[in-house]
């Protein structure tokens, strides 16, 4: 006899409540003036009071990123400097468009205790 496949929900963690007398009625009537579920009104419950984090800001990620790579760049000695100059102009306009549309405190943020290589000016116009 071969198991059955389990259902998504009967994946999910689980966890034993005690409710105090009364309670049980209170969200039965709230789920149904909600159209759902006991169990779904109470992790909608959950979910006004306990919010899951707010994403990471992609931008201040994305600069964070770039200056690591930056980095990279610039300590990699098979790179040659010409090769190192054209990476850089690519990367300082990516950078060049994240700290305008960024607030300023968090670009500062993002580029603390970092300065532009000294061998190669980043934002050099050439």
């Amino acid at each position: 006899m071969s198991e059955r496949e389990l259902y998504p929900s009967e994946k999910q963690e689980r966890f034993i409540v005690r409710l105090p007398d009364g309670m049980r009625g209170r969200i039965k009537v709230a789920a149904e003036a909600n159209n759902r579920s006991m169990n779904a009104e109470i992790v909608a419950t959950l979910e006004e009071k306990y919010p899951a984090p707010a994403p990471p800001d992609n931008d201040f990620h994305r600069l964070l990123v770039l200056r690591d790579m930056i980095d990279d760049v610039m300590s990699d000695r098979m790179i040659p400097d010409t090769k190192k100059r054209v990476h850089l102009k690519v990367a300082s306009g990516f950078m060049r468009k994240l700290i305008n549309r960024m607030p300023k405190e968090e670009s500062e943020r993002a580029l603390a205790g970092w300065s532009i290589p000294p061998k190669l000016d980043l934002f050099d116009e050439d």
